[in-house]
């Protein structure tokens, strides 16, 4: 964790409404602060623990987004569209600052890699919308994901040919980054 990272999370604390709940398997209260509902009953929500870890909080317990599989929990979002992911951070009430490093840190990247990878044709299809609204830097990736989805006969051709198209870009730009890179 960078020391920009750690000291957001410090900021974040100062100027949030931090809750504490139980992290799973102990007993032990953690400091989080919830940033999203994962669903309708606002029952289940996306928030960021004080150690700056991105969390799920379920029927009083805290579980950490600690490793790739957990961020499964996370693929309803791709329901919603990119800008409305970014309006509900929004409107926190947070000053923009905080909001914008939210929105910095949120972890679009474990979502859509989740998607590629464990995915069935409509996720990897909500995946790819909020792939294509990434800076084309970001999208590299993804690169060995999109290969296997390609492989994957379960998804639709129409899928795979568009993703196809995006390896392809992609290989253009890597090439012409290690073409530059030689001058």
């Amino acid at each position: 964790m960078t020391e920009e990272y750690v000291s957001f999370f410090k900021e974040l604390g100062k100027s949030a409404m931090i809750q504490f709940s139980a992290m799973s398997g102990t007993e032990q209260l953690v400091g989080w602060f919830p940033v999203i509902p994962l669903n309708e009953e606002n029952s289940i929500w996306l928030g960021i623990s004080d150690s700056g870890i991105w969390v799920i909080k379920k029927e009083l317990k805290l579980m950490a987004l600690d490793n790739e599989d957990r961020y499964k929990y996370l693929i309803v979002l791709l329901e919603y569209s990119f800008d409305d992911i970014k309006d509900k951070i929004d409107e926190l009430d947070l000053n923009e600052f905080l909001k914008e490093k939210i929105i910095f840190y949120f972890p679009f990247k474990n979502i859509i890699q989740v998607a590629f990878k464990y995915g069935s044709n409509y996720w990897i299809e909500l995946a790819l919308n909020w792939y294509v609204n990434m800076d084309i830097k970001d999208r590299i990736v993804f690169f060995d994901s999109l290969n296997e989805v390609v492989l994957n006969k379960s998804i639709s051709q129409r899928t795979r040919h568009y993703v196809l198209s995006e390896i392809k870009k992609m290989s253009l730009l890597k090439k012409n980054k290690n073409d530059m890179d030689m001058y």
